[in-house]
């Protein structure tokens, strides 16, 4: 199922990528001597007019990710909004215009009310998940019950080490 994305589902973030000019100097100058403004070179103060040229950036890593203060519906095809308030849910597409504010984040994604039932929420930094993992508590095999946590896997991997829930200090994994 393609993933339908508006305002309420998504948002847009910005990597900005550096663009490097060559520039063409004599042999003999050291780097040192020369400084930078407004893209024009002077060597030991003094303007200079060399040749330069525009070098295409290496597209693999940005140097910086950050969200973009932009509306997502400016830059992509978003689904059409009925009303301001109106969006389907990730899980069932559902319209949720009418849940109230009552859905959740899952996964990054928006559920509806309905949806979220099946969700799971960790015990430890309270996000709603599809999938938990489960850490028992001492007391579970004694008693024959399940008294343990569930935690979303981010966090499973910070606490899988403590035998026990009642090992993990909660206070020190916030």
């Amino acid at each position: 199922m393609a993933t339908k994305m508006n305002s309420k589902t998504h948002k847009v973030i910005s990597a900005t990528y550096t663009y490097e000019y060559l520039y063409a100097v004599p042999i003999d100058w050291d780097v040192k001597d020369i400084t930078m403004r407004y893209g024009e070179l002077f060597y030991k103060q003094e303007k200079k007019d060399v040749p330069k040229e525009e070098y295409e950036p290496d597209m693999k890593y940005p140097n910086q990710i950050e969200d973009a203060d932009v509306d997502i519906e400016d830059y992509f095809d978003c689904e059409e909004e009925e009303e301001e308030d109106c969006a389907e849910c990730c899980r069932c597409g559902e319209d949720v215009s009418n849940d109230e504010g009552e859905g959740k984040l899952v996964d990054g994604e928006y559920w509806c009310v309905d949806c979220v039932e099946d969700a799971h929420q960790c015990e430890l930094c309270k996000k709603h998940v599809q999938e938990t993992e489960y850490l028992p508590s001492k007391e579970d095999e004694e008693k024959q019950q399940i008294l343990g946590n569930d935690y979303c896997l981010e966090c499973y991997k910070k606490v899988e080490k403590f035998e026990f829930v009642e090992n993990i200090d909660l206070d020190k994994h916030e």
